[in-house]
């Protein structure tokens, strides 16, 4: 791997026996070469990205990489390559979220060559609750302005889906979640609390609908990848944000909606204390979506954080599955971790999720029953005039939207006001919006339905 490091530098046109290399733990099927390279100048980071990244060893090995050429997937290999090149990462720079200097790049169509400057400062792993709200804070200043009228980004090769794709394309066994035998064995009876088994069940049955709402949503330019190993505070409060593999259309809410539970499930933050950050960062990326003007119902906000956590749909399962192997291992899978430690802390954080998860269908339930603009038969209520571009019937609740759910043929919708709006996940700015399409939102109905409202497809 160092070999490939030598030759990226001599690509850059640096003199690569002028530099130290070290290799930096990463997912290779995501990015094939990471390496810290030292200097007499200083550190930096060199990344390489590449449309071939060898031959898979197994069907998770292999997920990773499907479809990676297609620009609008969530493991679109040239993404970040690009979005430094047309200055995408500086999206919310003036809200006090920076990505690290690019000093050098070099690509063609089957390659890219970054080097970084190496950011410096508070890693998140070493963060507390009043550092994470910070960085919420900035977060929400940030998509706030795409919210209310800043220029929306409109690059093809921006994450479409992100939600859905990444959490449904996890090839775990499914058929564990309902498995004695699996939910016997000694170290998850030990360690996961006892609800969980028919919690992550009810998650799984419902997914469908909480990606529905999160797709529903108000649309803004989300990293994606929103999370502790990503973020690092400079000492003048600055957040310097790393990785824009995944960066793209997402929901209101939908960062800190990985934000949070994430930080448990590498257990950088105890399980214990998932209610008071959550709570934290809820309410610093409320405060800080307002002080950008955006003035919408942080219900809204709240609906977006919690219908994301369909995300980690999979992760029982893949806990359940891997609960025989004779180590346990921390992220990125070089340092082993005591077992009982790891599942006791992963069930408490997986059990947190699913109860966030039926708080989202239940307010989206509660924000139907308020905004009756539609009613299609007893009992079925719209939701709209809330910057929702969707609609949520009170007994599902069903998301009729660009993307969850079939709308009704005899049914014409219009957008009401606002300021960026997604079309099949295509963000529109203010100025760019059309008068009237299919899938744009907020909505409200111009006439009413004929025939019952559809369920989920």
């Amino acid at each position: 791997m160092l070999d490939d490091a030598v030759k990226a530098l001599a690509r850059l046109g640096r003199d690569p026996s002028e530099f130290s290399i070290a290799e930096v733990p990463h997912n290779r099927w995501l990015t094939p070469g990471i390496w810290q390279v030292t200097s007499s100048s200083g550190r930096s980071i060199l990344k390489c990205l590449g449309s071939e990244r060898g031959a898979p060893r197994s069907g998770w090995d292999a997920h990773w990489t499907a479809g990676s050429d297609d620009p609008g997937r969530w493991n679109y290999w040239a993404r970040e390559g690009l979005a430094y090149l047309n200055g995408t990462v500086d999206a919310y720079e003036t809200a006090g979220i920076v990505a690290p200097h690019l000093i050098a790049s070099d690509h063609d169509n089957d390659q890219f060559v970054l080097l970084l400057d190496f950011a410096d400062g508070q890693p998140g792993e070493k963060w507390d609750i009043d550092s994470y709200a910070a960085a919420a804070a900035a977060l929400g200043r940030a998509q706030g302005r795409m919210l209310t009228g800043s220029p929306a980004l409109d690059h093809p090769w921006l994450s479409r889906g992100f939600l859905r794709q990444y959490s449904s394309e996890k090839p775990v066994d499914w058929t564990l979640l309902t498995d004695d035998e699996a939910w016997a064995q000694p170290l998850v009876r030990r360690n996961f609390p006892p609800e969980l088994r028919e919690a992550a069940l009810w998650l799984h049955t419902w997914r469908e609908r909480l990606y529905g709402i999160a797709e529903a949503l108000p649309r803004t330019v989300c990293h994606l990848d929103f999370w502790t190993k990503n973020l690092i505070m400079r000492p003048e409060g600055t957040v310097v944000l790393l990785d824009w593999s995944f960066v793209g259309d997402g929901a209101i809410g939908e960062d800190i909606g990985n934000l949070v539970p994430d930080a448990s499930f590498d257990h950088f933050v105890a399980a214990e204390k998932l209610p008071d950050l959550e709570s934290a960062v809820f309410a610093a990326y409320t405060e800080g979506l307002g002080a950008a003007g955006w003035n919408g119902d942080p219900r809204l906000v709240e609906l977006g954080m919690c219908a994301s956590a369909v995300k980690y749909d999979w992760l029982t399962p893949f806990m359940l599955g891997s609960a025989s192997a004779e180590r346990q291992f921390r992220y990125g899978g070089s340092e082993e971790i005591d077992a009982d430690f790891k599942f006791r802390e992963r069930g408490l954080a997986l059990l947190h999720n699913t109860r966030t998860a039926r708080r989202a269908l239940a307010l989206a339930e509660q924000l139907g029953r308020e905004r009756r603009l539609v009613t299609g038969v007893p009992g079925r209520v719209v939701l709209g005039g809330l910057g929702c571009s969707g609609m949520i019937f009170s007994d599902g609740p069903a998301i009729v939207g660009p993307y969850g759910t079939k709308r009704p043929e005899a049914a014409r919708l219009e957008p009401t006001h606002g300021s960026a709006h997604a079309h099949r996940g295509r963000l529109f700015a203010a100025a760019q919006r059309p008068k009237a399409v299919e899938g744009l939102g907020p909505w409200r109905p111009v006439r009413e339905y004929q025939g019952q409202p559809r369920g989920p497809r």
